[in-house]
């Protein structure tokens, strides 16, 4: 059994891609870009708000000010329609009910991070988060999952990463720990060899208890 738990955010815990697809898609109009279809959105996802907005509009027409523009439009829509996914919630009691500690790293910004969490109540079981902005450097970088395994004292063995993105899995590999691709998020393996795969949070109860 693993003791200590890192997750992912988005495509892992919550189901935000509703209301990033259509602030998204709000800021593009704004700026004159055609909207894009909810697929390629989740397809760019989960590098960070800034490698978003420069995929949806393209490296050679990004502009700062676009990028604000989808910052403040998804702050103020957050949790429109965003949900927990499915089986979330009896995960998140198992977790509490076998005393297994938990942090979130996730690539988006530390406020959003938070927000999201207390919003579903996650900050009473969970023990801490961290955003892309938490460290100088963030996911694919080993260096988000060192710092929490360092402040909680956790050896390498008892932890693993779990999340929906290629950029998870090299995070966790790379510091040492084993990972766990969520299938059932956005994201995709790429170049990555996650030690376990989960289809649905039921799947990944099993996969931290055994």
């Amino acid at each position: 059994m693993f003791t200590f738990v890192i997750f992912d955010l988005d495509g892992t815990l919550v189901d935000t891609i509703d209301d990033i697809h259509e602030s998204l898609n709000c800021t593009l109009k704004h700026f004159g870009f055609p909207p894009l279809k909810l697929d390629k959105t989740k397809s760019y996802v989960g590098d960070g708000m800034r490698k978003l907005v420069e995929r949806a509009v393209g490296e050679v027409n990004f502009d700062s000010e676009i990028e604000s523009h989808f910052r403040t439009t998804y702050s103020e829509n957050i949790v429109n329609k965003t949900k927990l996914f499915d089986g979330i919630p009896d995960l998140l009691k198992e977790l509490r009910n076998k005393q297994i500690n938990s942090v979130v790293i996730s690539n988006k910004s530390s406020a959003l991070t938070e927000k999201i969490i207390k919003y579903f109540h996650m900050d009473k079981i969970i023990n801490d988060w961290y955003g892309g902005d938490s460290f100088k450097t963030k996911k694919p970088s080993p260096e988000p999952v060192l710092k929490a395994l360092e402040k909680y004292k956790i050896e390498k063995e008892h932890a693993i990463m779990t999340g929906d993105n290629h950029t998870d899995i090299l995070s966790g590999a790379a510091a040492g720990i084993k990972t766990c691709f969520c299938s059932y998020g956005y994201g995709s393996t790429a170049s990555s060899k996650p030690d376990y795969y989960a289809d649905k949070p039921k799947e990944l109860i099993k996969i931290i208890l055994s």
